[in-house]
């Protein structure tokens, strides 16, 4: 079955990471006390290749942003939300490298420790880009 971004989507949001709670879309809003991490799919995108002179689909590729909401930024210290965030990222890297192996279109994917804001609150968190093709 060729990769679609609604596909690629769904593969995100069925990612199993350890100590997050994955949402299929970004969240309207959170509650701060009761939300814990949480990890959704963001702003996909697609790109493709004609191949020359025959005017067929090529290659097709996808990528989306993966984000994981470790900590507001007011609840605990900083060597705290440093060291959940880390460890997010490592949770993070084994479901993907899962992934990898179960559907073998994910080519690659980085990921950097970032502070993102939702509603009115900061968080510490991941923000991974994902590549995918077929």
């Amino acid at each position: 079955m060729a990769i679609t971004v609604t596909s690629f989507l769904a593969s995100l949001a069925g990612l199993t990471i350890t100590g997050v709670t994955e949402l299929a879309e970004p969240p309207q809003q959170l509650n701060v006390s009761a939300s814990g991490v949480i990890g959704f799919p963001r702003l996909p995108g697609s790109d493709a290749e004609m191949v020359t002179f025959s005017g067929a689909d090529g290659l097709r590729g996808v990528e989306c942003e993966y984000v994981i909401l470790v900590n507001p930024i007011p609840l605990s210290r900083n060597s705290t939300n440093h060291a959940d965030t880390a460890t997010a990222m490592d949770n993070l890297h084994a479901a993907l490298v899962v992934e990898m192996a179960a559907n073998q279109q994910i080519d690659r994917w980085t990921m950097r420790m970032d502070i993102e804001e939702m509603g009115e609150t900061n968080y510490w968190a991941v923000i991974a880009t994902v590549e995918a093709s077929e």
